[in-house]
């Protein structure tokens, strides 16, 4: 059985309209006081900013609290607190011209995000990860978003090995495990 929240879809905080080259969408300020939580879903087929402001009075346009998120290509999930009494979204197009975007928002009583457990976490997911989990380990396999490893060994092509290039050690020969 799926667990149901109490809530209400944004309007404000919501649009279909891509974004042209560092061009910014910003949503409209919403009275939040009779909510526990917001939770907002992103998508775009290009890189960008997602900003989620909290003010305590829209009319000086004064944000109290700002979480700022880096948007890819793949959707983004987020369940925050409501801390002051108004909320909105801010988007903004990191360079190149958007095709598609999508921003849902929902305010209301979420209950805690969950994932499953073959989603890469990235490194801003606000679900609790209940697999068992080494960082390290998660980002070689590709598990992590936004983090990739590094190989600290290099290759030259320049040296006279018979197979091709040939792995730098300190010492002579390669490393057989």
């Amino acid at each position: 059985m799926t667990q149901k929240f109490a809530g209400v879809s944004s309007s404000k905080n919501a649009t279909r309209t891509p974004l042209g080259v560092a061009e910014t969408w910003t949503g409209k300020w919403e009275d939040c006081t009779a909510w526990d939580s917001v939770a907002f879903a992103v998508k775009a087929s290009h890189s960008c900013t997602l900003y989620a402001e909290f003010t305590s009075d829209p009319t000086f346009a004064v944000t109290d609290s700002t979480l700022t998120y880096n948007i890819g290509t793949f959707n983004e999930v987020h369940v925050l607190t409501i801390t002051r009494k108004f909320f909105r979204l801010r988007i903004l197009n990191n360079g190149t011209e958007q095709t598609y975007l999508s921003v849902d928002t929902e305010i209301g009583s979420h209950p805690p995000l969950t994932a499953p457990m073959n989603l890469a976490l990235g490194e801003d997911a606000d679900a609790n990860a209940v697999r068992p989990s080494i960082f390290t380990d998660e980002v070689i396999i590709g598990r992590r978003k936004g983090v990739s490893h590094f190989n600290k060994f290099s290759y030259r092509t320049t040296l006279t090995a018979a197979s091709g290039e040939e792995t730098v050690w300190e010492t002579t020969g390669n490393l057989h495990l």
